[in-house]
């Protein structure tokens, strides 16, 4: 930050001393004190310009530019000496300058070596010009007659009344020749550049100091042409400006200048076609200067030169475009071949993915995509299919006594006659090892997946034979059905998994269903719940709540899931009436108003979102004493507004204990917080009950919901029970909707909030804050 406040200081003070210049120089006087100090001025200039310069000279490395500032350093040196000798002679020899002398031509190597610094800088840059030769001579021809026109149209005037005196100042020749030629040098290296060498504006700087070099070396020519020149003027002073810029240009590149310098191809240079129409601007000024024939014919060229240079840019640009147009076709054609082979190709591996290599029969990989599949059209069209686990008995023995090959023979027989016995309904899949599993889809109860069941193991009572050796087959089968048993793949799996370990164990029977195993009994269950507690098991899923009208999201019920090492993924409808029975639902109702008390403030300090959460309560949990107490340390805890929070009751709650629930619905309403009633509708009892309680929302029942498209019966009471809501100022909220007809009857009847698959599946915090709040 110091060096950048220096910097700053630096620049402010050097732009007060150029304006200081232009000012003092800008009031001549014949005062021989006035001239002392010009004289002194100019000197002192070109001192501080050299410091600067050989400071950068010192500092630059020998492969970068060294012998840049080298020149520049004599170009000012040599103009330096100029001056002392100017000084000396007009101020303390009283001699008048005329042209030409030895001391006016001492000036003329400060010309000299700006030009050479200029061909340093085309040096670095002759690879990128010879790839472009010809571009860059018409770009030359179009900057040099650019520059000519200018002189031309300034000065020929003048030299028609004095080519005598032209002629007898051949300095005054080779001053501008040179000028003009660094100009031109500068020029092509300013457009054909890249911004490297232009960085923090040291060139541009440095351009600008020597254009007024040769601007103020040019209007001298004019007024020694002229016979007005007069020394100590504003004109010397554009001499020590122009030196004071190069020497800013070199303090310049010490501050912001990098070590590399690369420059732009031409093709790549955007100001190089910007040349051909600035080169028109001296057109018009000869026009108006003057219009004689000599004039027209520099026109014409000009004019020709240009034209020449846009057909070859022309021409150049389209080849390009055919080149291009030929590249893409052929990319075009390669991609389109390669895709083709890559679907082929994805097509075959994928068919070989699904397949196990011994038995050729679908695998595990193709049993999980398969289930995920079921699960989506099954929970749409409300149908169940049932899964087989089929594992060998006494496999392990088979290839102990006749080897693996004589065993592998045994599995591929048993695919066959497994495939053999398939129908359209069934999927036969061969998971691993001995294990076998089958689909068995569109069944309506049970008994279709018993009745399949037993098929095979009939099937299989006739043994086989491999090798002249007759296999006696046994199975030990378990079977479970979606959605009794569960509504995700890994469950319904571990499921009949644990129903086919029930079978091996029971020597009676090969098939066992999950539900009749009565694997775990209700103390096991409890002792597991109460780990579950300990352990924190319990995690809470997300069900969103959308209005009918814009389909946005306006609440959220927070649902309890268990997960457990043993039992798998647990639902609420297996463990909640024991836990109701137990009196562990006290427990697991307070960690569920705890965490999604805590929850809704996360989601206020992470997303800025408040929105309603419900919170489903048990009769035994509303019931207990210190309910009303554990809602309020919670929002004292938390902070969070209670009107984020809906405490949902059932319908039967609601009746059964109507004073006790009314007394303490008031307070909890007192407190600010909502209350709703869940599975509203499934009894006519419950309508006079809507009025009495204080509640903001009725939660329609789902079995309603589902036959609101099919029956007269359900319909009639769904749309009484929104008239009812509405006259009585509640809330309406649709549990359970699947489908567009529903939604269509729902929207129809004037329901206010849906909640259901159509919309949205309950779930985990991470993928609704991911997909709704991020």
């Amino acid at each position: 930050m110091e060096n950048k406040i220096d910097k700053i200081k630096f620049y402010k003070i050097y732009i007060g001393v150029i304006v200081f210049l232009v000012i003092l120089f800008s009031y001549p006087s014949t005062n021989i004190y006035y001239e002392m100090i010009t004289n002194a001025i100019g000197i002192l200039g070109c001192i501080t310009s050299i410091v600067l310069v050989y400071i950068t000279f010192k500092n630059t490395e020998k492969n970068k530019l060294k012998y840049y500032w080298l020149l520049n350093f004599l170009a000012i040196t040599s103009f330096g000496i100029g001056e002392i000798i100017w000084g000396i002679k007009e101020i303390f020899l009283n001699e008048k300058l005329i042209m030409p002398s030895l001391t006016i031509s001492f000036y003329l190597p400060s010309n000299i070596f700006i030009f050479l610094s200029s061909l340093v800088l085309i040096k670095k840059n002759i690879r990128t010009y010879k790839r472009q030769k010809t571009k860059l001579s018409l770009d030359i021809v179009i900057i040099f007659i650019m520059y000519i026109s200018i002189l031309i149209a300034s000065i020929m005037p003048i030299l028609n009344h004095n080519k005598m005196l032209f002629n007898t100042n051949i300095y005054l020749i080779l001053y501008n020749i040179l000028d003009f030629m660094t100009l031109i040098n500068l020029s092509i290296i300013y457009i054909y550049n890249n911004e490297n060498i232009i960085k923090g504006n040291f060139f541009v700087i440095n351009f600008l100091g020597v254009l007024l070099f040769s601007l103020s070396d040019m209007v001298y020519m004019y007024q020694i042409l002229e016979n007005t020149y007069v020394s100590n003027t504003v004109l010397d002073s554009l001499w020590i400006i122009s030196f004071l810029l190069i020497g800013l240009s070199a303090i310049e590149y010490l501050f912001t200048v990098n070590s590399k310098y690369n420059f732009k191809n031409i093709d790549e240079c955007e100001n190089k076609d910007f040349m051909s129409y600035l080169a028109i601007v001296p057109i018009p000024i000869l026009f108006v200067l003057d219009i004689k024939n000599q004039h027209q014919a520099i026109i014409g060229i000009f004019i020709s030169i240009i034209v020449i240079r846009q057909i070859k840019v022309l021409n150049e640009n389209k080849i390009l475009v055919e080149k291009y147009k030929m590249i893409n076709e052929g990319l075009e054609s390669a991609v389109l071949a390669r895709t083709k082979e890559l679907h082929e190709k994805n097509i075959e591996l994928n068919y070989l993915s699904n397949k196990d290599t011994l038995t050729d029969l679908y695998n595990r990989r193709y049993l999980l995509n398969k289930l995920d599949e079921l699960i989506v059209k099954s929970s749409k069209d409300n149908s169940k299919f049932g899964i087989l686990f089929l594992d060998l008995d006494k496999f392990k023995n088979i290839n102990d006594l006749y080897g693996h090959e004589v065993g592998d023979l045994l599995l591929n027989e048993i695919g066959n006659k497994l495939q053999k016995h398939s129908s359209k309904n069934s999927i036969i899949i061969r998971q691993g090892g001995d294990e076998f599993v089958i689909i068995y889809t569109d069944i309506d109860s049970e008994e279709d997946l018993k009745s399949f069941a037993n098929q095979i193991i009939s099937e299989f009572d006739k043994g086989i034979c491999i090798e002249k050796i007759d296999f006696k087959v046994n199975f030990s089968i378990g079977g479970v059905i979606y959605p009794t048993d569960g509504e995700d793949k890994l469950t319904l799996m571990k499921k009949a998994d644990m129903a086919m370990y029930a079978s091996k164990k029971n020597s009676s029977s090969m098939f066992s269903l999950y539900k009749e195993n009565n694997m775990y009994n209700k103390l096991k269950m409890e002792k597991l719940m109460e780990k579950a507690i300990k352990n924190k098991e319990f995690i809470l899923y997300y069900q969103p709540q959308f209005n009918i009208d814009n389909n946005k999201i306006v609440g959220i019920e927070a649902l309890i899931r268990w997960e457990n090492d043993e039992l798998g993924f647990v639902y609420p409808s297996e463990f909640i009436p024991l836990a109701e029975e137990t009196g562990l639902i006290i427990d697991i109702g307070n960690w569920i108003i705890e965490s999604t008390f805590l929850q809704i403030k996360k989601w206020q300090e992470l997303y800025n979102i408040d929105i309603e959460v419900g919170i489903n309560v048990s009769p035994i949990q509303l019931s207990d004493k210190r309910f009303l107490d554990t809602i309020v340390s919670n929002l004292k805890n938390t902070n969070i507004n209670p009107s984020l929070i809906n405490l949902e009751i059932t319908e039967r709650i609601a009746i059964d204990d109507s004073e006790i629930v009314i007394e303490k619905l008031k307070i909890i309403r007192d407190l600010g917080i909502k209350v709703s009633i869940d599975d509203f509708g499934s009894g006519y009892s419950s309508f006079k009950y809507a009025k009495s309680f204080a509640v903001d929302t009725l939660k329609i029942d789902i079995s309603l919901i589902r036959g609101i498209d099919r029956s007269k019966e359900d319909y009639e009471i769904v749309k009484a029970v929104i008239n009812m809501a509405k006259g009585l100022g509640l809330s309406i909220v649709a549990e359970g909707v699947d489908s567009d007809t529903q939604l269509s009857v729902l929207r129809n009847l004037g329901c206010d909030t849906i909640q259901g698959f159509y919309y949205e599946k309950p779930m985990h915090i991470e993928h609704l804050e991911k997909k709704y709040f991020m």
